[in-house]
């Protein structure tokens, strides 16, 4: 779907992003017959507030503030949601190459009752011959309420160009 980003301060540590994400085929939430879960049934309207600062060479600080609205295709109120998570990542660069990270997420509803959840994690990324990105992440959810629990082990590659 479409999306915006933009700063609209003078001081370019807050920028604001906008999407509108819309379904494009049936049954992405796999509610009939054999299908395989893929995303939500419904519209989505994301708005992102950012801010990324340096904290001196070597550390970085970003928080996210997001409401996400989520509205059913069908209009079915039962089923359409509002969610507002709020992220803060603590980076260390030893080098050009190589990055360390930490992080808090907390996410709650709208909803009554008010599902929540909070995660943390750790991460580390390395970028390789000068091209590719190579991205380990673990995360806990250490506490939640109507949302599951679990932890998570993540790889990543990205290349640059």
């Amino acid at each position: 779907g479409p999306s915006i980003k933009f700063a609209p301060f003078k001081n370019k540590k807050y920028s604001i992003k906008s999407i509108l994400l819309i379904p494009l085929v049936n049954d992405l939430a796999g509610r009939s017959g054999e299908q395989v879960y893929l995303d939500e049934n419904a519209y989505q309207w994301w708005n992102q507030l950012f801010y990324d600062t340096k904290l001196n060479e070597k550390w970085r600080l970003f928080t996210e503030l997001t409401t996400i609205i989520k509205v059913d295709r069908n209009f079915v109120f039962n089923q359409s949601s509002a969610l507002i998570p709020v992220k803060a990542f603590i980076s260390y660069f030893p080098n050009q190459v190589l990055s360390f990270y930490a992080f808090g997420d907390f996410t709650t509803s709208l909803a009554s009752p008010v599902p929540f959840y909070l995660q943390t994690g750790v991460g580390s990324k390395i970028v390789m011959f000068n091209k590719f990105e190579v991205e380990l992440l673990y995360s806990d959810f250490i506490a939640g309420r109507l949302t599951g629990a679990g932890k998570t082990y993540n790889l990543g590659l990205r290349y640059i160009h």
